[in-house]
């Protein structure tokens, strides 16, 4: 059974209180595709178990100190097994002075996590690593949550991916499968779940085109390569975010700039492009998902609805929308949400939807209203249409949005 990334947070965190209570808790192990949000569920976790604590929470950096001291400190060591060497994690070999013997000098994040008040390692790319002493010592360290004998007691998290999305990944050996290891398959996230996350994360400051994009090609949301290596960027969740980002805070311009150089009205009928703004947003795009759905993403940003001006002089417009029309109007909605008289705007044109029968694109510029938009919207709208506030609001409670 695959549980979500919001799961993923509420385990780790029944974990860590177990293991405080008894200190036996195994180790974790998270499974699935790259760029779903599983490291980022960890370190959320982390930071939500810190709070809960009432410790400052630190993420481990070589040769930095926290801001307090250890003993008031949660600390979490993130390290990338495919990127450090074994003695990154065993420590090196010290002779005590002419005697025969030699001990362990360990890695300084050991002795930090042992002097933390609370703390979690989490160990990336667990099931990519090669090396097999490297591997060796990751298995000790998941399991007995030591290093080389010494015991640094706090709770190991590793993430990997499993072999059908990654060539590299390796089984793992039969005693850790047998209750001394928690191994839990994390699925990716459903678009919805995607957007309440950008929406709670980046509030106004992710372009909400990516989205309505998402919905009419949510084949593209995560497509893994069959391949496991490769240089072609791919789409993951993770990237269509950093996109998304990228576009609002630094190419809103261009995007608002690319339907006038070369709008169409339908992205079937968009050529690709290399030169000029299309060119430009083509590159960035596939820079982050890849070419094919980056070439896909702006010739879709490419198709141009009539004005929001025009919309609201003469609403049975609507009607002589296609598809991709009609959602880039909704972008155009609420890209407009700084501008005087929102509430007005946002009614004439969610209203003009409804009249036309087409509700579900009036719930869908309702879902992209962030959160407290939204509210502030449905209060106003209470007030003007109590009909439509009506319809709308079972339409959203039936799509689980809450406002």
């Amino acid at each position: 059974m695959e549980i979500s990334v919001n799961e993923v947070i509420e385990m780790i965190l029944k974990f860590m209180r177990s293991y405080q209570k008894t200190g036996e808790t195994p180790g974790i192990l998270l499974l699935g595709a790259p760029g779903i949000g599983k490291s980022e569920a960890i370190v959320e976790s982390a930071r939500i178990m810190a709070n809960e604590m009432g410790l400052h929470f630190w993420i481990y950096e070589s040769r930095k100190e926290p801001e307090k001291p250890l003993s008031e400190t949660f600390t979490l060591v993130a390290l990338r097994l495919d990127m450090i060497k074994p003695e990154d994690l065993t420590g090196i070999p010290q002779i005590h002075g002419d005697e025969e013997v030699f001990d362990y000098k360990l890695p300084r994040w050991v002795k930090v996590l042992r002097e933390s008040a609370g703390g979690m390692l989490f160990l990336d790319e667990f099931t990519n690593v090669a090396d097999d002493t490297l591997m060796s010592a990751a298995f000790e360290i998941l399991l007995n949550k030591s290093v080389n004998m010494y015991k640094f007691n706090k709770l190991v998290v590793a993430a990997g991916n499993p072999p059908e999305y990654s060539t590299l990944a390796r089984p793992l050996p039969l005693p850790l499968l047998s209750g001394r290891l928690a191994v839990f398959y994390v699925r990716a996230p459903k678009l919805e779940e995607w957007l309440d996350y950008m929406q709670e994360k980046y509030g106004e400051n992710w372009a909400p085109e990516v989205y309505s994009f998402l919905v009419q090609h949510p084949n593209l949301f995560l497509s893994v390569p069959s391949e496991g290596e490769g240089l072609e960027p791919f789409p993951t969740p993770r990237a269509w975010s950093k996109l998304a980002i990228e576009l609002q805070t630094s190419w809103r311009d261009e995007i608002d700039k690319l339907r006038e150089e070369s709008p169409v009205e339908s992205s079937a009928h968009a050529r690709s492009k290399k030169v000029g703004i299309a060119g430009k947003l083509t590159a960035l795009a596939s820079a982050f998902v890849g070419k094919e759905a980056g070439t896909l993403f702006v010739a879709w940003l490419r198709v141009k609805p009539p004005s929001l001006e025009d919309v609201l002089k003469s609403p049975e417009l609507i009607k002589e929308l296609n598809e991709e029309q009609k959602y880039m109007l909704i972008t155009q909605l609420v890209n407009s949400l700084n501008r005087p008289k929102w509430k007005d705007r946002t009614y004439y044109v969610i209203n003009a939807f409804n009249k036309v029968n087409e509700v579900k694109y009036a719930v869908m510029a309702l879902r992209l209203l962030p959160k407290k938009k939204r509210s502030e919207f449905m209060s106003y709208l209470k007030d003007r249409d109590k009909k439509l506030w009506n319809k709308l609001n079972f339409e959203l409670r039936l799509a689980r949005v809450w406002h």
